[in-house]
């Protein structure tokens, strides 16, 4: 009978844990990409730059809501909160600013970078230094890439560095 018991316990907590990082999920991606899909409905218009418009709710929720979800885990990791929607809202106003300056400079940069990108592809046929830059600018944007996945973590874990003396450390995790 004990071990039904424990067994019983077993399932019903991972599917609690389960539960919770579906509900995260969603809503973290849910209202950043909502826009994306409304604009799919309006594929006829003609001016792109309504695209590049639907883009702006991503930058400013999809990394402060990332960071909010990870201390959300965090959190229920640690003490075994009950809530999802209070803590998740709580942490999202609290790491906010923090976080959209990050993701504000996040999007600059690869922004800046997917040019270099672009630019060193089209002028590949020019000679050598083109092919040279277009694989460096390339590695630089995988080594960006691989460094933002892991701010928000360095965010939440990490409270009281600031994310500019932590950046070395995300250097050295993103591998």
């Amino acid at each position: 009978m004990k071990t039904s018991q424990v067994i019983k316990d077993k399932i019903l907590g991972f599917l609690d844990y389960l539960f919770r990082l579906v509900m995260i999920n969603v809503l973290i991606i849910v209202p950043s990409f909502s826009f994306i899909f409304i604009y799919s409905c309006f594929k006829n218009i003609e001016n792109d730059i309504w695209l590049y418009m639907t883009l702006i709710p991503v930058i400013f929720y999809l990394f402060p809501s990332m960071i909010a979800g990870y201390a959300c885990i965090k959190m229920y990791e640690d003490n075994g909160s009950t809530g999802i929607f209070k803590e998740f809202f709580q942490f999202f106003k609290k790491f906010y600013v923090k976080s959209l300056l990050i993701s504000l400079v996040v999007s600059i940069a690869f922004i800046l970078l997917c040019n270099s990108v672009l630019y060193f592809y089209q002028q590949m046929s020019y000679g050598i230094i083109n092919v040279i830059g277009f694989f460096i600018s390339l590695s630089v944007i995988l080594i960006a890439l691989f460094m933002t996945i892991h701010i928000p973590l360095s965010i939440v874990y990490f409270e009281a560095n600031s994310t500019i003396s932590s950046a070395p450390f995300i250097y050295l995790i993103s591998y």
